[in-house]
């Protein structure tokens, strides 16, 4: 019997032995959860098994003593990530973690450095049984490749300081696409050029200022006209371009332009609309509280409808709005012509977003060829309806007696963002001037390949606030009076942007770009389950818990040494 119990001992001992050995030899982690939030998605493991040339070395700065739970829980989440990115990535991904206040006298510079990176301190508010204390920590990285090469990476975004513990749970939720936004941008050889459109009275530079310093992360990004100094149209004037972003503009496209633009698509160009269809003239409001919206001749209703749609010239009223300030009674006020748009189709280009702010927009109806797929990405509230053109904008629906009645069939939820995808028809194919059809430097093409198209119908939504250092009648100058190029408007004292036309434009163009790795990230949808502190703080609730958790498990060890120990007496005893 005692050679019997060794050798099932050795057994034991081999096959724990053989385990640990496999486990040494072969990393393996089950992910278990529903949403696969453990597991990396392919292209960012792609990303990390063949794009890197250079080593890449991440300082984390989340190191620290006594984190309450919520933050403990964001570091063991970064700190697991970037253990899966050092085993993916065969070691050329390294990271430490470091406590910026470890040194008391160095901590002032050091917090001065990663502010200047682009990070920025929260704090929390810990309750215990009754009192209240405040932690501030860094959640952010700064990243490092090769010798000339650094990224600063904000796990929380936003201008608000105080975060709580679903801010924390949602910031572990986004960590690989934060990753992955910074891994590409210095893995990254070459950019898609972008152009943005001038020529037509276009948004100027000023009030582009922040979506461009947004894109320049993944794209070039510079102006381009159709135009030559001569004012000559110049049929190759987007020939180094792979997007082009037409943003509010007010005069008309000639038809050579407009062949320009449609030559471009064919061949592979990707196009972003954003077109006001009616001139709202917000100065005049403000000045003689009221105004009149009339068309814009741009010259280019046709040519989208060729493509899949058609934006209407009336003029979107919501329910659901943004606030605008009434001077009149010196506060905000709900105004129903600043739209607030969201997806209702969970489309991943505009879900888990703030809600997009749209000022006086028209509706973008799916229309035309049934071979193209028109995604809607955006769309006003159910309770919404329009002013038909020519639409009588006044401030006196801001007093509570004139708001819009929102009942009857006309009301109903808007489109106001699409993304069209297909082959599509050149809207020259049955109508191309001779001048063209017979020019040998013109090579037309009468379809393209698989492409896609943006149509917005509102220029404002990437319209970043100027405020001017000089008084309002001088000229603006981008270097001295943008003072805070946000297109958030964060007004009215709230302390961080509402709305999220950045981050919806950033997904939306990502989609027209085929960045589908970003797209599926940023899309991705974790369920909270979040823990009722009511409930967990209830004195004889935690009593419980505290019992459940120390003296249960001495207990049961107890009584299964006791259960050993009898069973054993009652066997020596049969003998």
């Amino acid at each position: 019997m005692a050679w019997k119990d060794i050798i099932q001992t050795v057994i034991i001992i081999a096959i724990i032995a053989v385990l640990n050995l496999i486990g040494f030899l072969q990393y393996v982690r089950i992910d278990l959860t529903d949403e696969g939030k453990h597991s990396l998605t392919p292209g960012f493991t792609e990303l990390l098994q063949n794009d890197m040339d250079h080593n890449m070395y991440i300082t984390v700065y989340l190191a620290g003593d006594d984190f309450p739970a919520h933050i403990e829980n964001l570091r063991r989440n970064v700190q697991d990530k970037l253990a899966a990115f050092n085993r993916i990535s065969g070691g050329m991904v390294k990271f430490e973690f470091i406590d910026p206040d470890e040194d008391e006298e160095l901590a002032p510079e050091l917090f001065k450095q990663l502010e200047a990176a682009g990070l920025s301190a929260k704090k929390v508010r810990e309750q215990s049984e009754g009192s209240v204390s405040e932690i501030y920590f860094w959640p952010g990285a700064t990243i490092e490749y090769g010798t000339d090469k650094s990224v600063a990476v904000q796990f929380i975004s936003g201008g608000i300081q105080l975060v709580d513990k679903f801010t924390l749970n949602m910031a572990s939720d986004q960590l690989e696409y934060k990753f992955l936004q910074a891994f590409r941008k210095l893995t990254r050889k070459t950019y898609p050029h972008v152009g943005i459109l001038e020529g037509h009275g276009e948004l100027p530079l000023y009030n582009t200022i922040s979506i461009r310093g947004h894109l320049k992360e993944s794209y070039n990004v510079d102006q381009v006209s159709l135009r030559d100094s001569n004012n000559n149209e110049m049929v190759y004037a987007l020939a180094d371009y792979q997007s082009v972003i037409i943003a509010q503009p007010k005069s008309e496209f000639s038809d050579k332009e407009k062949f320009i633009l449609d030559q471009f698509i064919m061949n592979g160009g990707k196009v972003a609309w954003l077109i006001d269809p009616l001139n709202m003239n917000e100065d005049s409001l403000f000045r003689t509280g009221q105004t009149i919206a009339l068309p814009y001749e741009l010259n280019i209703s046709d040519q989208l409808f060729n493509y899949g749609a058609r934006i209407n010239n009336e003029m979107i009223i919501s329910e659901k709005c943004a606030p605008i300030y009434d001077f009149r009674n010196n506060q905000p006020a709900d105004w129903n012509f600043y739209v607030l748009a969201r997806n209702n189709n969970r489309d991943p280009v505009a879900s888990n977003l703030n809600p997009v702010k749209l000022k006086y927009a028209s509706p973008v109806e799916p229309v035309g060829d049934t071979s193209i797929v028109k995604r809607v990405l955006l769309e006003s509230s159910p309770h919404s309806k329009v002013f038909k053109n020519p639409a009588r904008v006044s401030l006196a629906y801001l007093d509570p007696a004139y708001q819009p009645n929102y009942v009857g069939e006309s009301v109903h939820q808007r489109p106001t963002a699409l993304i069209l995808e297909g082959s599509f028809k050149s809207f020259y194919r049955n109508s191309l001037d001779p001048t063209y059809k017979n020019n040998p430097d013109v090579k037309f093409k009468d379809s393209s390949e698989f492409n896609k198209m943006l149509v917005i119908g509102d220029g404002d939504i990437i319209k970043n606030v100027v405020r001017r250092n000089a008084g309002v009648n001088k000229e603006i100058n981008p270097e001295t009076d943008v003072l805070s190029p946000d297109i958030e408007f964060v007004t009215m004292g709230q302390p961080y942007p509402a709305y999220g036309n950045t981050d919806f434009f950033k997904n939306a163009f990502d989609d027209l770009m085929e960045q589908d790795n970003l797209i599926a990230l940023r899309g991705r949808e974790f369920k909270q389950r979040p823990l009722n502190d009511q409930f967990i703080f209830d004195k004889g609730v935690k009593s419980t818990i505290k019992f459940l958790n120390v003296a249960l498990p001495i207990i049961l060890l107890l009584l299964f040494g006791g259960l050993q120990y009898l069973l054993r007496r009652r066997k020596f005893a049969k003998k």
